[in-house]
C-alpha cells in the first residue's frame, strides 16, 4: 500500500509508511505509469537475481555448478522467505543483508579498503529497505569489529583505537536517533533492556521459538503434491513443519569446508541469530504482543541471509561443488521440505490450480478485487467479522493464513475500512447515521449474515472458506 500511496496527495489522506521508502522508491520506476502488482514483483525479482550474481559469480563456474547454486538459491529464498512470488520486502531485506556480509568479508579477507565506496553503497541500500534494517547494520559493526581483531596483527593500534571509538559513536546514534525514525513505536533501548533482564519470560519463550516451525517449511508437502497432483497417485508422505532450530542445526556441516576464517563465521553466524530471536522476541512479543507463532517468519530472514553469505564464500574457496556431498545432500534436504510454492512458480495453470487451496485462492482474491471498482460508489466502510471466524481473528482458520483481511484494506486503499464485531454491528445499527456506507461481511456464518439481510441491503460478502 506504501507504493500505491506514492503519486498520491498526502495531505488528503492518512497512511502512516510501516517501512522506509527506498524500496517503494526502486519500484516506482516500473509502476509510475500505472500501478500493477505483477510489475512489483517484478521489480523485486530483478533484485534478487541481481544478487545472486554478486554472491556466487566471482569465479568461473561451471554449467553444472550454476545449476546446483541456483537451485539452492532458489530453495532457501522459498523455505524461508516469501520467495520470488512476494511484494514484500523481506527476501530483499536478505539478499542485500547477505551482500553486506559477503562485501564485510572480502574487505578484511584481501585487505583491500580502495573499493570501501561499494561496501557503503550496498549499507545505505540496507538501511531504505526495512525498518528492521539498523539491527542487522549494527550486526554488520559486530561482524566487522571481529574480523578486525582476527587481523589484528597486521593492523596498527591507532587503527583499532579508531574503529572501536568508530562502532561505540555509531552504535550510539543508530540507537538513540536513527532508530526511532525506522522502528516507529515502542522500541526505545531502556524499554528492550528493562524486558529483557526483568524475568525469566523470555528465556521460557526463547525455547518456545527454537520449536516453533518456520511457516514456509514442511517436510513432504510437495511431494505429496507431486504425488497427487501430476501422478494422481493416493500415497501420501507422512508430512510435519520444520522447526526454526533444524535451520539453526544445518549450518553445523558447513564445518567440515574449508574457507578462510570457518570458525569465526560460523560461531558467530549461530550467536547473531541468537541475539537476534532475543531482540524480536522482546519487540514483537513482550512490547507488541503477537503470539511466538508469528516469529518464526522474521528470523528466518536472518537466517536465510546468513546460508546464502556462508554458501557464497564457500563456493569462492571450494572448486567442483557439484560433486560435493555436503551440498548435494543440503539440496536434497532443501527440496524435500519447500513448500508447493517453489515448484508452483514453473507450474502451468492447469497443473497450478488442480491443488484445492490454490484455486480456493484464486477464487477468493478474485472476489475480494471487485471493492477496487466498488469503492467508488461509497463514503464508508465497514468490515464485520466475528471472534474466531475470520484470518483477522484466527490464524488457523481455514488451515492456512492467507492474510485476506490485508488484501481487503489494499483494495479499498486509499480509503480506510473500519474492522468491527458482528455483535457491536448490531449495537451500532440501531445509532448509525452515517449513510452510502458498503458493509463488509467477511466469514461471517450464514445465520448472522441472514440478520445482517433483514436490516441492511448495502453489503458484500467476502465467504474465504
Amino acid at each position: 500500500m506504501a507504493l500505491k500511496a506514492l503519486p498520491l496527495n498526502f495531505d488528503e489522506i492518512n497512511f502512516k509508511h510501516h517501512h522506509p521508502e527506498g524500496l517503494n522508491l526502486f519500484r516506482n520506476l516500473f509502476t509510475f505509469i500505472e500501478y500493477d502488482e505483477g510489475i512489483i514483483i517484478f521489480s523485486n525479482n530483478i533484485i534478487i537475481i541481481s544478487t545472486f550474481y554478486y554472491l556466487f559469480y566471482d569465479r568461473k563456474l561451471s554449467i553444472h555448478e550454476k545449476i546446483i547454486l541456483f537451485l539452492i538459491y532458489y530453495l532457501l529464498l522459498n523455505n524461508l522467505s516469501f520467495g520470488f512470488l512476494s511484494i514484500y520486502s523481506d527476501p530483499i531485506l536478505a539478499v542485500i543483508y547477505a551482500c553486506l556480509l559477503k562485501k564485510s568479508f572480502l574487505m578484511f579477507k584481501n585487505k583491500n579498503s580502495k573499493k570501501e565506496f561499494t561496501f557503503l553503497l550496498i549499507f545505505f541500500t540496507l538501511l531504505l529497505v526495512n525498518r528492521s534494517a539498523p539491527i542487522y547494520a549494527i550486526s554488520i559493526f559486530c561482524f566487522c569489529l571481529g574480523l578486525f581483531f582476527l587481523t589484528l596483527n597486521k593492523r596498527s593500534s591507532k587503527s583499532l583505537y579508531l574503529f572501536l571509538f568508530t562502532l561505540v559513536i555509531s552504535t550510539i546514534v543508530f540507537y538513540n536517533f536513527f532508530l526511532p525514525v525506522i522502528l516507529t513505536g515502542n522500541y526505545e533501548l531502556d524499554k528492550i533492556l528493562a524486558n529483557l533482564f526483568s524475568n525469566n519470560f523470555y528465556y521460557k519463550q526463547l525455547i518456545n521459538l527454537l520449536i516453533s516451525p518456520i511457516y514456509f517449511s514442511s517436510f513432504g508437502v510437495t511431494l505429496n503434491g507431486i504425488l497427487d497432483i501430476i501422478f494422481s497417485l493416493n500415497f501420501r508422505i507422512y508430512e510435519f513443519k520444520i522447526p526454526l532450530i533444524i535451520y539453526i542445526l544445518f549450518l553445523l556441516p558447513f564445518f567440515f569446508l574449508k574457507f578462510q576464517y570457518k570458525w569465526f563465521v560460523l560461531i558467530s553466524s549461530i550467536f547473531i541469530i541468537v541475539a537476534y530471536m532475543i531482540i524480536v522476541l522482546v519487540l514483537k512479543v513482550g512490547i507488541e504482543n503477537l503470539h511466538i507463532s508469528a516469529i518464526p517468519r522474521y528470523i528466518g530472514i536472518l537466517i536465510l541471509a546468513k546460508y546464502l553469505f556462508i554458501i557464497s564464500i564457500i563456493v569462492f574457496n571450494n572448486q567442483h561443488i557439484h560433486k560435493n556431498f555436503i551440498f548435494l545432500i543440503f539440496l536434497l534436504v532443501m527440496f524435500s521440505v519447500t513448500p508447493k510454492k517453489t515448484l508452483g512458480f514453473f507450474a502451468s495453470n492447469d497443473i497450478y490450480y488442480k491443488s484445492i487451496s490454490n484455486k480456493n485462492f484464486k477464487k477468493n482474491r478474485e472476489n475480494i478485487s471487485k471493492l477496487k471498482e466498488m469503492k467508488n460508489n461509497y463514503d464508508n466502510f465497514l468490515v464485520v467479522h466475528k471472534e474466531n471466524f475470520s484470518d483477522l481473528t484466527n490464524i488457523y482458520v481455514s488451515g492456512e493464513h492467507s492474510f485476506y483481511h490485508n488484501i481487503i484494506e489494499y483494495e479499498l486503499f486509499p480509503e480506510e475500512a473500519k474492522f468491527i464485531k458482528f455483535e457491536n454491528y448490531l449495537l451500532l445499527k440501531n445509532n448509525n447515521k452515517e449513510k452510502n456506507t458498503l458493509k463488509i461481511l467477511f466469514d461471517l456464518p450464514l445465520s448472522d449474515i441472514l440478520k445482517i439481510k433483514n436490516i441492511d441491503n448495502n453489503f458484500f460478502e467476502i465467504k474465504t472458506y
